[in-house]
């Protein structure tokens, strides 16, 4: 198992998780010992465009390019490998987020989407969701799985994205879809996170966020960011928890550290 891939530089060391096209495995750089995310699939012509998004999503909320290659009919993506855990299995672990703890995630998601949005000929992320949002130990966010995005307006970007969270035009196949699908997708992640306690200002941004009429819905996620800036303000305290074990400096996830407030 350890000297799969070796003549490109990489040894397979665990399955991460599995795709209904892929399989995504945390691999080990022979020369440097440093870890990365290697996802593994057949459609070689979908792995070849995810590559292509992620050379242009040059972005700390996205996971950094490192090698695209082919062997045997087989494709092999490699990427930074984000060390944490999900925003869904945290969710599952702990319960729901207090509103600043949302509107800070919402934030730092909708900071990182416009980036995306704004970048060249634009592209629209349309998978997000709990389970690609992983959270580091230093409590900063990463959003995973790139290869459902497509081109603002793209004729033929077909169906993509997750029932619950994707934008009803997205999954009715609809053409030229808009930045419209993303602000849809941050809305029902934010009003899954806050859980059913959400209300004041949070509860009209996430309403706003996940209209079902396109048209209705905040036009981008500049106005996203800026309803967002004033929700939780003042009442966010998320203390990065310091151990000291062995003598070396732990830092606890300031997510798991301070979970709620009263």
């Amino acid at each position: 198992m350890e000297g799969v891939w070796m003549e490109h530089g990489f040894r397979r060391r665990q399955l991460l998780g599995r795709g209904g096209f892929s399989r995504v495995y945390c691999v080990e750089e022979s020369e440097t010992g440093r870890y990365y995310a290697c996802k593994v699939s057949g459609n070689r012509e979908l792995l070849k465009r995810e590559a292509e998004f992620l050379r242009e999503a040059v972005h700390p909320l996205f996971p950094g390019f490192r090698d695209l290659w082919e062997e045997d009919e087989t494709g092999y993506l490699v990427t930074d490998f984000v060390p944490g855990s999900s925003l869904e299995s945290l969710l599952e672990r702990r319960g729901r987020f207090s509103e600043a703890q949302v509107a800070r995630i919402g934030m730092e998601l909708a900071e990182g989407l416009l980036f995306l949005h704004e970048r060249g000929g634009g592209l629209i992320f349309r998978d997000v969701k709990p389970a690609n949002i992983m959270i580091r130990q230093d409590g900063r966010i990463k959003l995973l799985d790139i290869g459902c995005a497509c081109r603002i307006g793209e004729s033929r970007a077909g169906i993509a994205g997750t029932p619950g969270y994707a934008a009803p035009e997205q999954l009715e196949g609809s053409r030229g879809l808009t930045v419209r699908c993303d602000v849809y997708g941050l809305g029902m992640t934010l009003k899954i996170i806050a859980g059913g306690g959400v209300r004041g200002r949070l509860s009209r941004v996430i309403a706003a966020c996940t209209r079902q009429e396109p048209s209705r819905r905040l036009p981008d996620m500049r106005s996203v960011l800026g309803e967002l800036s004033g929700c939780g303000r003042g009442k966010c305290r998320m203390p990065q928890t310091e151990l000291s074990r062995s003598g070396i400096l732990v830092q606890k996830n300031i997510w798991e550290s301070s979970w709620k407030t009263p």
